[in-house]
């Protein structure tokens, strides 16, 4: 019988083997955790230090089979995690008593009472006080800023959450260069570090002030000016995920992620900083506006930073092996999947729909109009498609080239392109005449706020120079060209001020903020009325399902009173008005009708080879 003993010296498991091996077991102990190493001379397994490894390597030696016998601190750190997880699964449970239970009354807390919070915040706030880690898998819209500066509140008033102290760090090897050091300064140990996009660092900064008035600082501005902030004493600080490296070395008592999906790639510089973060603090709160089920290969790195592997384990290799089928480069969920991850993750994982959350919320209200190609428009877009389709059958082609010829049909679509020689080609635009027949003169839409989200910068520039022309008060919203704090002021002018009626804006960044105008009031026939905004036009489409998600959700928020319109302008190679023949479908219209299954069927993968390019070109899925 195989017998496996365990160690644990200086931040490593270490394994030896004694006895005779089965045949698998090289294949079975290498996938216990990344950087497994054996030593054949002495026998012996190494691995990095987790409590997913610790897991991991029971349910290896239960495969194999090996007695596992663990040394003191093993056994220790094993019987914690035991007790830990149990003592998970039971405030789940609890917690759910009060989700199925909507009048069982749940104990009051500090926050704002301008405001009073929805249910499903006081039970986010509930179940946080009661654990280490848990993740708000909650749709958009739901208030998770919200939830988590209260949560931060809690864990001061609960004493889970040490006030900020300023320390001196000495020198210290750095994380993003192993040749360099970090050098000496100030830092700080206690309080929380919220990371969140950079779209959304004003939004919580407001929040914060808003529901609990405690002093934030934010980690922007020069390399200098942010290592300085990193080491000010305040309850919260706050950083993008650009700028982790500024507070590499504080010891954080409390982590929270917001969008944690950012976190999906192991292999970045920020999930090492999250990582060595995560290690430090006593608990830890990740929160994404897309659903669990959007994004299954890419949970695996969050919930081994959120609990250490606990509910996913500490392998990759393992992970996608168990749920996972492998299809040329891309991973192809099981049958039931799904629901076996989604059961893992649950003890520590607050899923919820919008519609569950909030039944009274209003609808979504969706409109195609199908705008038609002139006929030179259409040869090029004939040429560009069919060009691209000899390239795939020949195989002469890689998956970048590819997504090129995708992006320069998309820009045809819009009536424009850049040729081989970089030249700019322009074609009557269908879609932007379309757009001036609604927001100006008689246009249906002239009575209302209205965004206007654009793929290319280009369509931005035109749309915007349409307007001006009319003389409509608009507002552009964008990356390029754009510093943040000048988005922050279109925000707030949108936000407040009635004399700007169109956003035009860049889907990329269309993810994070609030847009419905919640504070803007106009004064009408002797009265001031609420002047929000609900309907939205996309322009233009990128084939990310979360991207149209979280653009839509700008404008369908938890306090919006107005059904919300989305109102889709697609391209057509037949006539005005009339849905193109499925043979003949643009690729505008193919993406748009992709990302509506992917919506309704809650899958967000976008698959990357040759069937999804054969899709987007029209030749059929075979």
């Amino acid at each position: 019988m195989l017998t496996l003993a365990a160690s644990h010296e200086k931040g490593l498991i270490v394994v030896h083997q004694d006895g005779t091996p089965p045949p698998q077991i090289r294949e079975v102990l290498h996938a216990v955790a990344p950087g497994a190493r054996y030593l054949g001379k002495s026998l012996t397994w190494t691995f990095p230090y987790s409590p997913g490894a610790i897991l991991s390597l029971r349910e290896a030696a239960a495969l194999l089979p090996a007695t596992l016998v663990l040394d003191q601190a093993l056994q220790q750190a094993q019987d914690q995690i035991d007790s830990l997880n149990a003592a998970e699964h039971a405030t789940r449970r609890l917690i759910q008593a009060y989700i199925d239970h909507p009048g069982a009354e749940l104990g009051p807390y500090q926050t704002s009472a301008l405001k009073r919070p929805w249910r499903h915040q006081q039970v986010s706030w509930h179940w946080a006080m009661r654990v280490g880690c848990l993740y708000l898998a909650h749709k958009p819209g739901l208030g998770k800023s919200r939830q988590y500066i209260d949560i931060v509140r809690g864990k001061f008033d609960l004493e889970q959450t040490r006030p900020m102290e300023q320390v001196w760090f000495e020198e210290s090897p750095s994380i993003s260069d192993p040749y360099k050091n970090l050098p000496a300064r100030w830092g700080v140990v206690g309080g929380v570090l919220l990371v969140a996009p950079s779209v959304v660092v004003r939004t919580l900064e407001e929040e914060a002030f808003e529901y609990q008035g405690y002093d934030v600082v934010i980690i922007r501005g020069s390399a200098e000016l942010k290592r300085r902030r990193a080491g000010t004493q305040a309850m919260l600080h706050i950083v993008n995920y650009e700028s982790l490296e500024s507070v590499e070395g504080n010891i954080y008592d409390g982590l929270i992620c917001d969008e944690a999906h950012w976190l999906a790639n192991e292999d970045t510089l920020r999930v090492s900083w999250v990582q060595a973060l995560r290690s430090q603090a006593k608990w830890v709160v990740f929160g994404s506006g897309t659903p669990v089920s959007n994004m299954l290969p890419s949970l695996h790195s969050q919930y081994l930073i959120l609990d250490g592997g606990r509910s996913l384990g500490s392998s990759k290799e393992a992970f996608l092996a168990k749920y996972f089928v492998q299809e040329g480069r891309k991973w192809v969920p099981k049958p039931g999947a799904d629901d076996q991850i989604a059961q893992a993750v649950s003890r520590v994982t607050y899923f919820l729909q919008k519609k569950d959350a909030l039944p009274d919320i209003p609808e979504k209200l969706f409109q195609v109009l199908y705008t038609p190609m002139e006929k030179i428009q259409a040869d090029y877009y004939e040429r560009v498609r069919k060009d691209a389709i000899a390239e795939i059958q020949t195989g002469r082609v890689s998956s970048l080239a590819t997504q090129v010829k995708l992006l320069r049909l998309l820009q045809i679509c819009q009536g424009h392109v850049k040729d081989d020689s970089g030249k700019i080609i322009k074609f009557t635009p269908a879609k932007l005449l379309a757009l001036e027949q609604m927001l100006t003169g008689q246009g249906d839409l002239t009575d209302r706020k209205v965004i206007v989200w654009c793929r290319f910068l280009e369509d931005i520039v035109a749309v915007s120079k349409m307007l001006a022309k009319h003389k409509v008060k608009h507002l552009r919203f964008q990356g390029e060209g754009m510093s943040k704090k000048e988005r922050d002021a279109v925000k707030e002018a949108w936000n407040s001020d009635p004399q700007w009626r169109v956003l035009v804006g860049s889907i990329h960044i269309g993810i994070g903020v609030n847009l419905h105008a919640r504070d803007c009031t106009l004064w009408e026939r002797g009265a001031w009325y609420p002047d929000r905004c609900s309907t939205t036009i996309f322009y233009g489409l990128d084939y990310s399902v979360t991207k149209l998600e979280q653009s839509m959700d700008r404008v369908h928020r938890g306090d919006q009173v107005e059904t919300c319109l989305y109102r889709f302008l697609l391209s057509t190679l037949d006539e005005a008005g009339k849905e193109p023949d499925e043979a003949r479908e643009p690729i505008d219209v193919r993406i748009y009708k992709s990302l509506q299954i992917k919506l309704a069927t809650a899958n967000s993968f976008i698959d990357t080879g040759q069937a999804w390019y054969k899709i987007l070109l029209g030749m059929g899925k075979d």
